[in-house]
């Protein structure tokens, strides 16, 4: 019997605690983000402001390929629905209802999830120009349900819902900027994604170059032959893709600090003449899967710029890895995986 008061007290206990988190939890949120693109105001702005054009920049678009997306209403208009049903899982059920429309300048939503949790809130997206670029703020923000004030606690809503914003904006810009097109199988893929990169052994030659050099295809064909022979010649085994490193990229005097390497076991340690091994260790970064020409690559990396520059991020290495063989695939499938290393 004792025993059983003493869980019931502790039940009760729990309960009490509970309620009283729930009373000092947060009431409400919101969550902003905010980016320049290089368009007119009016450019922007029918990009925002009607719901079919969202499928150019939406972070949700491509998540979910099976849900179904409806228009209720005329597109442009206070008062028209957009309403999208897909996997519980993924994108859920749920709609949007334009509530604020100011031409060149304001565009504001209700929200209404349904699925997988019932939740409300207010969009807007703020536009404002200045010397032919655009900035734009997107902001969301409600209450939040008193039994969900206590989980909030342990919570940072921004960074539940501030990435998905952040992705979004980015793809815009990308988008209006003429970097990426709608219709492009692999529009996911060039967005930007902190991810763990792991450990790596690379051998190669260090050396400072001239970026015009770095641009022409005989650098690599004679660096990677180099490098080939001497993993012939000493009967080291390859452990992954080509790739190249780079300490230093100086646009203004035209330098650049660059090693192509390959990857090998991480039990070998050369210094020898002009190789030498480069042991990476396992680190935070960011990372863009690119496809296509290697000559073209500027634009994702500006990509990771932006989004270093966004989350106020600063990097160390860049590493760009070849994935697979220009001999063995077309062009437009070729895969570069390019890694900026964040300093922390």
């Amino acid at each position: 019997m004792k025993i059983a008061n003493i869980v019931i007290k502790s039940i009760i206990g729990i309960i009490l605690l509970f309620f009283i988190a729930a009373f000092f939890g947060p009431k409400e949120y919101r969550v902003t983000r905010s980016i320049e693109i290089e368009a007119p105001i009016s450019t922007v702005w029918n990009q925002v402001s009607l719901y079919e054009n969202w499928k150019n920049w939406s972070p949700w678009i491509g998540v979910d390929p099976r849900a179904k997306y409806t228009l209720e209403g005329e597109d442009g208009a206070i008062g028209t629905t957009y309403s999208w049903k897909g996997d519980p899982n993924k994108t859920g059920r749920g709609s949007m209802t334009t509530t604020e429309f100011i031409l060149n300048e304001k565009f504001g939503y209700d929200l209404s999830f349904l699925e997988p949790y019932e939740m409300d809130a207010k969009g807007i997206l703020l536009l404002s120009e200045k010397d032919s670029k655009t900035t734009v703020k997107w902001s969301s923000s409600g209450e939040i349900p008193f039994m969900q004030r206590t989980m909030m606690l342990f919570s940072d809503i921004d960074q539940m819902i501030g990435p998905s914003f952040e992705s979004g904006l980015l793809k815009m810009k990308d988008f209006l900027e003429g970097k990426i097109k709608v219709g492009d199988e692999h529009i996911k893929e060039y967005l930007p994604t902190e991810v763990t990169f792991q450990a790596r052994n690379y051998l190669g030659n260090q050396q400072e170059t001239t970026i015009d050099e770095v641009m022409k295809q005989e650098f690599y064909q004679t660096n990677f032959a180099e490098i080939g022979e001497f993993i012939g010649k000493n009967k080291l085994q390859m452990t992954g893709p080509p790739a190249t490193i780079t300490w230093e990229w100086n646009e203004k005097d035209g330098t650049c600090v660059i090693a192509p390497v390959f990857t090998v076991d991480h039990s070998v340690s050369i210094e020898e003449g002009k190789m030498k091994t480069f042991e990476i260790s396992e680190q935070r970064a960011i990372l863009v899967k690119y496809y296509g020409d290697y000559s073209k690559m500027k634009e994702a990396h500006e990509a990771i710029d932006n989004y270093l520059h966004m989350h106020k991020l600063s990097h160390s290495l860049v590493i760009e890895e070849y994935v697979n063989d220009p001999s063995e695939v077309e062009e437009k499938d070729l895969l570069t995986h390019i890694y900026y290393l964040i300093e922390d």
